[in-house]
């Protein structure tokens, strides 16, 4: 029973669901370190597929059967490591965000934190689990950074390149920047197309360089360029559920 609190982050009614084998109906917080290093989570990452651990780029366009388990049915298990491109960089990012000694931002992670090391940076005044906010701008933050994180934000920016720079103002010399963001293959997240009255629509549509993207995108903005100006990038791929992952420095 206290390994499975630890694990799931949930209460003694919600250990003991899990042990029948019952999905709670909601946890309390973001994903543990535990929890995210466990087989529960890969199993749970891999429900529903057609064939064991198949799967392509662009579950999000097509809705496939495992996107929706992730994103609805056990969404507040997986937290935001519900993605794609965050199980295929868990490790890279819990290296991180398990150091106690670096100091992390998630910028605009309100809506579902990162968790571990990290601090919300948002204009919502509590996060997913209820927790208060303590920063609404990053240039609130009163120290540097080694880390700032974002996932499906940038696409609500506008002032995008002013705020690339209040990101690179706040970093140490060496700081990464991880960017996760949705790619114009998904049609639904386009400009134009994507509304949402709680955290605004979407003002840009990404790709990256070299891509070839169809006609008529408005707003389309190839990332890899535009974030290329203020940091070193390490890595940029299109990655599952039809988004963009890129590991940047200063």
């Amino acid at each position: 029973m206290k390994v499975l609190k630890e694990l799931y982050n949930l209460s003694p009614k919600g250990a003991v669901d899990m042990v029948k084998g019952k999905m709670p109906k909601k946890a309390l917080a973001s994903p543990t370190y535990a929890f995210l290093t466990s087989e529960k989570y890969e199993e749970l990452m891999v429900q529903k597929l057609p064939y064991p651990a198949i799967y392509d780029n662009h579950e999000a366009q097509n809705e496939t059967q495992n996107y929706l388990f992730r994103h609805t049915e056990v969404d507040h298990l997986l937290g935001i490591f519900r993605w794609r491109g965050m199980q295929k960089h868990k490790d890279f990012l819990l290296e991180k965000l398990n150091n106690p000694k670096l100091k992390i931002v998630d910028f605009g992670g309100a809506a579902c934190p990162v968790g571990l090391n990290s601090t919300v940076v948002d204009y919502l005044k509590v996060d997913k689990w209820g927790q208060k906010v303590p920063y609404r701008n990053i240039e609130d933050v009163p120290h540097d950074l080694d880390m700032v994180f974002t996932s499906h934000t940038l696409e609500h920016v506008e002032p995008l390149e002013e705020v690339l720079q209040k990101i690179k103002d706040k970093l140490v010399d060496g700081g990464w920047f991880v960017v996760h963001i949705p790619s114009f293959f998904c049609e639904r997240w386009r400009v134009g197309i994507h509304t949402n009255n709680k955290y605004n629509d979407h003002v840009w549509t990404f790709g990256l360089a070299g891509s070839d993207v169809p006609d008529g995108l408005q707003n389309y903005c190839e990332a890899d360029t535009v974030i290329g100006k203020f940091f070193k990038i390490e890595l940029a791929e299109y990655c599952g559920d039809d988004s963009i992952f890129m590991i940047c420095r200063k």
